[in-house]
């Protein structure tokens, strides 16, 4: 019924920055997952799907400037909770205060049930 003839592969070769590869193996280790069988699920689904399983965007201006902003440290506001960010607003220039939408009023309660703190 199957056939036990071995499977044809070809080898794949990357260069990576360690940290990131080290970073990387240990949470495939902790899948259950080898570097080569995840390179194997994420060629499998580039060719399943005709591209990559992930959107890939360039960040708009305000965006870029945003995130190279909190990398140098700059403008980062802190919250208690995602309920506290949105009553304090989310820009210090607005004086009105923003109620939470419906899906980010069942966050809590969707972590409550898992594993993370």
């Amino acid at each position: 019924m199957w056939d036990k003839k071995p499977m044809k592969t070809s080898a794949v070769h990357a260069r990576i920055e360690p940290q990131t590869k080290e970073k990387a193996e240990e949470i495939l280790r902790s899948l259950g997952l080898t570097p080569t069988e995840a390179i194997r699920i994420f060629y499998t689904q580039i060719s399943l799907r005709g591209g990559l399983p992930f959107p890939i965007t360039i960040p708009n201006k305000l965006t870029a400037s945003t995130l190279e902003k909190s990398r140098r440290g700059e403008d980062i506001q802190e919250f208690e909770s995602i309920e506290g960010m949105f009553d304090q607003g989310i820009h210090e220039d607005s004086p009105e205060v923003h109620s939470p939408p419906e899906a980010v009023k069942i966050i809590p309660q969707f972590l409550e049930g898992s594993d993370r703190e």
